[in-house]
């Protein structure tokens, strides 16, 4: 793989890249313990910002389950809304584990993930022979942590900085194009992935 020659640091995505992500089964979720219009709801803040709002770490869990009790067709308790909210979060997949505590040996490793606190706490220390997903990377960058997300420029410039790498040394991998786009803005090579898996195959 050409985008390979010279690289000396790999940047991971996390959702559909490390872990699996079904968010239909959130949907559904949703939908099965009485929340009918989950899809307009979500269409409609996503389009405010509130779900950007929750990943940039501006609201918190509180605000966040809130939010969603004040519009639901039904009562919600927080247990039912964080149970459906994390049920998009699948299983980790053994052989991609495997593969990063290989890559170890080669290249520093970093994690870049637009994410949010309930997400973190429910995948973070579920991960089979680790304490935490953490451990697998010299250092984890979080969206709700830093206060930024992808695709702007200025999350990738920061991961530059604060890693002390050299972004043309340096591949950043996602499932996302405009994520891909923001991280060449800001002069990392970058590859997308049409399947979780596939990233391994390059190695």
């Amino acid at each position: 793989m050409k985008e390979l020659t010279g690289i000396k640091n790999l940047i991971f995505d996390f959702g559909n890249v490390i872990l699996d992500i079904d968010f239909q089964k959130t949907v559904q979720q949703f939908k099965n313990i009485g929340f009918k219009e989950i899809e307009t709801f979500l269409k409609d803040f996503r389009s405010m910002g509130f779900f950007s709002d929750y990943q940039e770490g501006k609201i918190s869990d509180s605000e966040f389950i809130t939010n969603i009790q004040i519009h639901s067709d039904v009562k919600l308790t927080k247990d039912d809304i964080i149970k459906a909210w994390n049920s998009m979060l699948l299983n980790y997949n053994t052989t991609r584990l495997n593969y990063l505590r290989n890559l170890r040996n080669k290249y520093r490793i970093f994690l870049l993930s637009n994410t949010n606190n309930l997400h973190y706490e429910n995948f973070a220390n579920r991960v089979p022979g680790e304490k935490s997903i953490d451990n697998l990377f010299e250092k984890t960058y979080y969206s709700h942590i830093i206060k930024m997300s992808k695709p702007s420029v200025d999350i990738y410039q920061y991961v530059i900085t604060d890693a002390n790498i050299i972004a043309s040394e340096t591949l950043f991998i996602d499932d996302l194009q405009e994520n891909i786009d923001g991280a060449k803005n800001a002069g990392l090579k970058a590859c997308i992935v049409k399947y979780p898996s596939e990233w391994t195959e390059w190695f």
